[in-house]
């Protein structure tokens, strides 16, 4: 199983972790770039 990480550095920003980009988790993390904080979008790979 190959895995990728990113790199998020924290600058000060707040960061939110939102689990699944269904049409919630794009929502949400929409949603919650507009009111000031960083989504980090976590989503599970396809086997």
């Amino acid at each position: 199983m190959k895995r990728r990480f990113m790199d998020v550095t924290n600058n000060g920003d707040r960061l939110v972790l939102v689990v699944g980009l269904g049409i919630n988790g794009i929502a949400a993390a929409l949603r919650l770039r507009q009111i000031g904080w960083t989504p980090v979008i976590f989503q599970r790979a396809a086997r």
